[in-house]
């Protein structure tokens, strides 16, 4: 049921659409669209439920669909682009409620598609059209009366926009095809797979159109034609991969697997031309022949290719357009292998991994006069040096291209081509030191490296880490020279701003320093920056030396790079002992103290501090506890009764955590005392001064507390419950043992016996009559004092407890003669 806000909205969309001129109608369509959302109540609902709401609603939408109708025959081309704009809205809002209904508005799409309106209306038109053939997908009659009669048309109205009054295509003739290449291809290349019968009866013209696109070569000598933006290339290629759909059901992965063998065989007889200059050395093992041995033969003067290759791409003429055109097919190949196919396909990895080891064996020597004498490169007579060296500066970017296929490639196939990655990590840190001045080298080889340091990094021995160390200590090069560049902008903004003097805070968790996306602009400073965590929190730190590693740690505290210090703490170096360095733990914590992940390594374990009042049920349920374990493991004998001189304190008392201030506080002895007669004997020692007399009834009351029942055994007496808490405030001067502050802020104050004469007195008309050694009470002003309460069941509400501290069992005479 369509609401009344619905209506009332649908209603103002129309009026503003009738009531605004023609020519102001851009103006107004941003904010209709932002209204027609709010419309999507009454648009999606179906025909029958709009006639049982009210006429009105049925009325309301008749009148907008015939207002997007006479909008799409429009005289002007700005009411064409306002209604185009307002179907694709409508559409994307009405569902299969409005699918059912645009057939009329297919037909003026299509007839504005084939006017020459500007392109950006006609591009709009493309993509409305591509978006209502997918919605209708889904339903098999709107398939059959909307999608099948209108696709072709479609298909046939954009691909005449790039013939120029000839039977050829061509993608260079004017601005408007330029225009509109980018758009078409994409739009093909979504309509394709799912229609793919209707696209097979233009698959000879769209080959000949994409031939074009893949892999232009601008430097041609032989074609003066102006660079396609990369974008438009990247189309084509996407739409080239899925040309394989119009095959025939059965052959559409036979002719997959054809593709890419034609496409590795085209850079092969490619780089045959564009590397005459050296002698290669490499040999192919999955059975391609190459020319580049032959070095007998007379070579033309000019490196040409005149014929068409093996996919029927033009050809090219000058070195500079080769390296273009192997560039092209290598992007070519990445695209086939990242693209997901229909059906399943076979891929021939060892064709793709022998065309890399040729391309990646080929590099930049550091001088002429050295490469001469390098066996791994050799200079071929016949060429000239001006030849040879426009080899070398198009290398960098043929090698770019082909690291790239090798990151799809172990993107795609890790656990297939898992052995062959250690050899691929050596032939990246052999380009980059031959090729360091290039910047898309540098990047190149840090994302590929992120990539098989991450696969290969735990696993990695100490010869292999350091072969990488020159790669590693470019990376921390250009982290460093980016700091620099930005420190040198903040000190002169600083310096502006304080009046000229600069100065610089070393504290790092007050240094500003700017974040990654703003501060690494270039590109081998952003792959730098990624790598960087990579490094340190894959490879093993015993395998990384002690200069590298502070390398790597100077740069993460410089750029303040927070997943590079969490993995240097997470992951700290060894010294040469085998014992651990200093950690850059501090750092991390002053720099990110509010990380979550920073207080999740600091404090890994940290116990829940239960705070306020227990419950009732809380106290039963630990008493009960307490009194299974204790007849499961009943206690042994309990020892005898210790007292310790003021200044002295036992190693287990100091090794249970009691810490005395000064040497001057003394450690009390506790533990459960049963004598045979049955009786208890209760053990305090405390030095304390005298307490008022409410003390001493809240200590007697306790002591009731704790006696043992009537005709109750010894063995069937629960363990006395024993808490201690620190005492309220002392005065001025007097030294206070340390205590948790997490515990401590949870230990409530709670009036306690302070003094085994307190308990006596107390107790007088118990049965059990406590025997213990008094020292004597020292004067006010002295040591701290340790309160302890003994009882049997507690009443109070405080439900937390600190465990008693007790002594091993131990009845040696000496103690109790020093006591």
């Amino acid at each position: 049921m369509a609401s009344q806000s619905s209506l009332s909205t649908l209603r103002a969309v129309s009026y503003r659409i009738s009531s605004t001129p023609t020519k102001q109608l851009p103006a107004l369509i941003p904010h209709v669209t932002a209204l027609l959302p709010a419309c999507k109540q009454l648009l999606a609902a179906p025909q029958d439920a709009k006639a049982k709401d009210s006429s009105d609603a049925a009325a309301a939408g008749h009148k907008f669909r015939t207002q997007l109708s006479t909008m799409l025959q429009d005289r002007t081309v700005e009411g064409r682009w306002a209604a185009v704009v307002l179907v694709k809205c409508t559409v994307e809002v009405g569902g299969h409620e409005v699918l059912q209904k645009c057939a009329p508005w297919v037909r003026g799409l299509l007839s504005i598609l084939g006017r020459p309106d500007p392109p950006t209306t006609r591009k709009l038109c493309m993509i409305t059209l591509t978006r209502i053939f997918i919605l209708t997908r889904d339903h098999p009659t709107l398939l059959r009366e909307v999608t099948t009669p209108s696709l072709p048309t479609m298909i046939a109205t954009c691909l005449k926009v790039f013939t120029a009054g000839s039977q050829s295509l061509s993608v260079q003739q004017n601005p408007v095809q330029r225009a509109l290449l980018q758009t078409m291809l994409e739009c093909f290349t979504q309509l394709l797979p799912r229609h793919p019968t209707i696209f097979r009866s233009y698959q000879s013209q769209l080959q000949q159109l994409l031939v074009q696109t893949i892999a232009p070569t601008p430097s041609s000598s032989s074609q003066h034609i102006p660079a396609l933006p990369c974008p438009a290339c990247e189309a084509a290629r996407r739409l080239f991969v899925q040309m394989h759909c119009c095959a025939p059901k059965s052959t559409s992965t036979e002719e997959w697997e054809s593709m890419l063998k034609a496409v590795v065989t085209s850079i092969h007889r490619t780089a045959d031309k564009v590397f005459r200059a050296v002698i290669e050395d490499w040999e192919s093992v999955a059975g391609i022949s190459s020319s580049g041995h032959n070095t007998h033969g007379t070579l033309e003067s000019d490196v040409h290719e005149p014929k068409p290759d093996a996919i029927g791409l033009p050809g090219w003429s000058g070195l500079f357009a080769g390296s273009e055109r192997m560039i092209g097919l290598l992007r070519l190949l990445s695209q086939f292998i990242r693209t997901p196919t229909v059906a399943a396909v076979g891929v021939r990895i060892g064709l793709i991994t022998d065309l890399l080891n040729r391309l990646l064996s080929l590099t930049i020597p550091s001088n002429t006069e050295e490469a001469v004498t390098q066996a791994s490169l050799r200079f071929n007579n016949q060429i000239g040096r001006e030849e040879r060296e426009n080899l070398f500066v198009a290398l960098p970017q043929i090698h770019a291209a082909t690291i790239e296929v090798l990151e799809v490639l172990v993107e795609r196939f890790t656990d297939a081509v898992h052995s062959t990655l250690p050899g691929y990590l050596d032939q990246l840190v052999w380009i980059v030191k031959a090729e360091n001045t290039s910047d898309i080298i540098r990047a190149s080889v840090y994302h590929a490296a992120i990539q098989l340091v991450e696969i290969l990094g735990s696993s990695m021995t100490k010869t292999s880490v350091d072969a990488l160390s020159q790669m590693i200590q470019l990376a921390c090069g250009d982290l460093l020279h980016d700091s620099q560049a930005t420190g040198a902008s903040l000190d002169q903004a600083n310096g502006k701003r304080n009046g000229g003097h600069t100065t610089m805070d070393i504290s790092l968790g007050t240094a500003a320093a700017p974040r990654p996306s703003t501060s690494l602009s270039s590109g081998p400073v952003l792959a730098a920056y990624s790598l960087l965590p990579v490094l340190l929190g894959r490879i093993s730190a015993q395998q990384i030396s002690v200069s590298l590693r502070t390398l790597m740690d100077r740069m993460a505290v410089l750029h303040r790079h927070k997943e590079a210090l969490l993995a240097s703490a997470l992951n700290p170096p060894v010294k040469k002992g085998g014992t651990a360095a200093s950690s850059i733990l501090r750092l991390l914590a002053t720099s990110f103290p509010e990380s979550l992940e920073v207080e999740g390594m600091l404090r890994p374990r940290m116990p829940v501090t239960r705070t306020g009042f227990p419950v009732d049920g809380d106290m039963a349920s630990d008493e009960d506890q307490a009194e299974a374990i204790e007849d499961r493991h009943p206690s042994f004998p309990p020892p005898d009764p210790v007292i310790l001189p003021q200044n002295e304190a036992s190693p287990e008392s100091r090794s249970a955590g009691a810490i005395v201030a000064g040497g001057e506080l003394p450690v009390v002895p506790l533990g459960d005392e049963t004598m045979d007669d049955g009786s208890e004997e209760v053990q305090q020692a405390t030095f304390s001064e005298p307490h008022s007399s409410k003390d001493i009834a809240n200590a007697s009351r306790s002591t009731k507390r704790s006696e043992p029942p009537a005709g109750g055994s010894p063995s069937s007496h629960k363990r006395t419950r024993r808490d201690i808490s620190a005492q309220p405030p002392l005065s001025k001067g007097v030294a206070t043992p340390t205590v948790p502050h997490t515990a401590a802020a949870a230990i409530p104050d709670v009036p306690i016996a302070e003094t085994v004469s307190e308990i006596l007195i107390a107790g007088a008309g118990t049965e059990t009559t406590p025997e213990a050694v008094l020292p004597q009470q020292p004067s006010a002003g002295s040591s701290p004092r340790l309160q302890v309460d003994v009882a049997g069941d507690m009443d109070d509400d405080d439900d937390f407890e600190v465990p008693a501290l007790t002594l091993g069992h131990d009845t040696s005479d000496d103690e109790d003669d020093g006591a």
